[in-house]
Parts: structure tokens; C-alpha cells; sequence
């Protein structure tokens, strides 16, 4: 579980920041909805408010608050733990890969040669070296790791923040068939997450790394944060508007451009000042208990619950049910995925003290 060791340092701190647990629970939760009604809803969610609710809770909730967290923590490990970094965000890279396998290669040869997904119908091929948030999380370690403490200086982390969604969309789909080139900076529907402009916001978890983990200091700090949040929403939204060609392209989810990622930016501080709120309020209830628990180990909630999706096409049609049907598996998925992990854990413990 590669990336659920990324916290130990920080769990070992008696007054460390638990809310942070809670809000990565819950972008996992609102990933496997919004992957329910990309797999499963005939519509994929369109003309439908509980459709469009699960897709949108999949995007700026999700795999930006899950890679900002990353960076928040990556800038606190220890330099003799470098090295395991590297080596963490090159096994991400290959279990991103072997995660393809397993859930759609596999799928797709059984049902003939070929799997739809999101509306787009793919070959084996073509889907093993599909780029998805196992692939960036281990470039963006691999990032963390050379950049070391010097990623929370102010003169490395902002100019990347605003140079990366600028200079992307000069370098989307270079190279395009080229499998590592896919990786950086990928133009097709199947690089879903290129590292270029998406190592944005590991970048900003480090540089806003100490405020945020400081207990005394991280509710001013998320205060502040929200209020320019409802400054940076709006502000987004206008430079989409701008006419300046590539450089500020507005793009789509995968490849966005400097507005739309201005706009996440403030979204962030307002969700994550709002969970903060949620967490302090219903800490010991079995919600936000179950969202730790998530959190605590979410590389394999996320291997679990795609590879449930793959497989369950071979039962359910891709894109055969309705919005309702869709959320109902979604939520089959969590529970499904919670228990196998949770017997996963119990039975590797039973080993080693066997």
C-alpha cells in the first residue's frame, strides 16, 4: 500500500492534523461514485441532477485534494526517506500499469476485444497504457522526492503553480505516440491524468505545507484561504474568458487551463475549511471514522474498488443503466471495497504473527 505509508511521520504526532484524513476519505468516496456512473449510467450522467451531482463530486473534491495532500506530506519526509520515495513513485508507475490489467485489459479480452468506457470504446491495448492517478501520484513523488524541503520555497512552488497550466497546452500531445510521452503531458481521451498541469498541486501542498499542518495555526490559515477562495472562484471563471489563444486555453478536466485551475485553487480552500468544520463536529462518528479509514489506506481502496468495476462489466453491461442503478452499485462498491480491504488487513496481520 504504497502510498498510505506517505503519512507515518505525520500519524506518529499525537497533535497532527486529523482532518486531513477525513477530507482524502472523502475524495476517495466521491471517486468511486463518479467511476459508478462513468462505467455503468447508459447517460454518463447527463440530464440528471443525482448524475451531475456524482460527476462533478469526482473532479476539483477529488484528485486535487487527494494530490495536494500528497504534497503537504512529501515535504515533511525525512531526507534519509528520499530514497524510498523514488522508489514509491516508480512502483506507483508499474502498479498503474498492472492495475490496467487487471481491471479493463482482462475485461476487454473476455467480451471480445474491447471495453466502453465513459462513452469511448477502447481496445486491450490501447487501455494498458491508459494514464490514470496511480501513474502521476508516482511521477509527482518521484517530483517530491528530487525537490526535497526546497519545495516549500516560495520562488519554486508559485512559479510552477502558474507556469505549469500556462506552458501545458503547448505541450499537450507531443510526442503522442510515444507511451512515456502520454505520461507527461498525454492529449488523448485515455491519458486521464498527465502529469503536466496535474503536478500543480502537489507543488502547492508543499509550499502551504507548514501553515496547513500546524495545529495552532492551520484554522486562521484555512479561514484566509476560503475568503480568497470566493475571490479566486469568480476570477477563474472570468480569465476563461479572456481571448489569449493557448495561453489561456479553458480545455477540459484532464487538460485544463490557467483559469480553470485558479478556480480549483479557491474551490480547495473552501472544502477544505468546510470538512475541517464537518470533522471537528462528527470526529467520532462512524462516517468520518470510516473516511480515516480510507484515507489510512487508499492505494488499496482504489486498486479494490477498479477492479470491481472492470470485472462487474462482465455481469452488467458498460453504459446499460440508469442514473439510480449506477449510484446503487457505486455504493455496492464502497461497501465491497471496505470489507475485502478490512479482511485483506486482518488476514495479512493473522500471517505475520503466525
Amino acid at each position: 500500500m504504497v502510498l498510505d505509508e506517505l503519512p507515518r511521520v505525520e500519524q506518529a504526532r499525537p497533535n497532527r492534523v486529523r482532518f486531513l484524513d477525513s477530507v482524502r476519505g472523502c475524495a476517495v468516496l466521491l471517486m468511486i461514485m463518479q467511476h459508478a456512473i462513468l462505467v455503468f449510467d447508459r447517460k454518463i450522467g447527463e440530464g440528471s441532477l443525482l448524475g451531475l451531482v456524482w460527476l462533478l463530486g469526482g473532479t476539483a473534491p477529488a484528485a486535487p485534494v487527494f494530490l495536494f495532500l500528497m504534497g503537504v506530506f512529501i515535504v515533511k519526509t525525512p531526507p534519509r526517506c528520499r530514497k524510498a520515495l523514488l522508489r514509491r513513485g516508480f512502483c506507483l508507475i508499474a502498479g498503474g500499469y498492472a492495475l490496467s490489467v487487471g481491471r479493463f485489459v482482462l475485461p476487454a479480452i473476455l467480451q471480445g476485444g474491447a471495453l466502453t468506457i465513459a462513452g469511448e470504446t477502447a481496445t486491450p491495448s490501447e487501455l494498458f497504457f491508459a494514464v490514470d492517478i496511480l501513474q502521476v501520484a508516482g511521477l509527482c513523488l518521484i517530483a517530491g522526492a528530487a525537490l526535497g524541503d526546497q519545495g516549500r520555497r516560495l520562488w519554486i512552488w508559485l512559479p510552477g503553480v502558474i507556469a505549469l497550466p500556462l506552458l501545458g497546452p503547448w505541450c499537450w500531445g507531443l510526442g503522442q505516440g510515444i507511451p512515456g510521452m502520454r505520461l507527461l503531458w498525454g492529449s488523448d481521451e485515455l491519458a486521464a491524468f498527465p502529469l503536466i498541469p496535474w503536478l500543480i498541486y502537489p507543488l502547492l501542498g508543499m509550499g502551504l505545507s507548514r501553515p496547513l499542518r500546524d495545529p495552532e495555526t492551520h484554522g486562521r490559515f484555512l479561514g484566509r484561504w476560503a475568503r480568497w477562495g470566493l475571490l479566486l472562484i469568480p476570477g477563474g471563471i472570468a480569465l476563461c474568458f479572456v481571448p489569449a489563444g493557448r495561453w489561456l486555453v479553458v480545455g477540459d478536466y484532464a487538460r485544463s487551463g490557467l483559469g480553470v485551475h485558479v478556480g480549483i485553487v479557491g474551490f480547495l480552500g473552501i472544502w477544505l475549511w468546510l470538512w475541517r468544520r464537518i470533522h471537528n463536529r462528527w470526529e467520532g462518528s462512524r462516517f468520518v471514522r470510516s473516511l480515516s479509514f480510507w484515507s489510512r489506506h487508499v492505494t488499496a481502496i482504489y486498486c479494490v474498488q477498479w477492479l470491481l468495476f472492470g470485472w462487474a462489466t462482465l455481469a452488467i453491461p458498460a453504459q446499460s443503466q440508469s442514473t439510480a442503478r449506477a449510484t446503487l452499485l457505486g455504493v455496492i462498491v464502497i461497501g465491497a471495497s471496505d470489507v475485502l480491504v478490512r479482511l485483506g488487513l486482518k488476514a495479512t496481520a493473522r500471517r505475520k504473527d503466525g
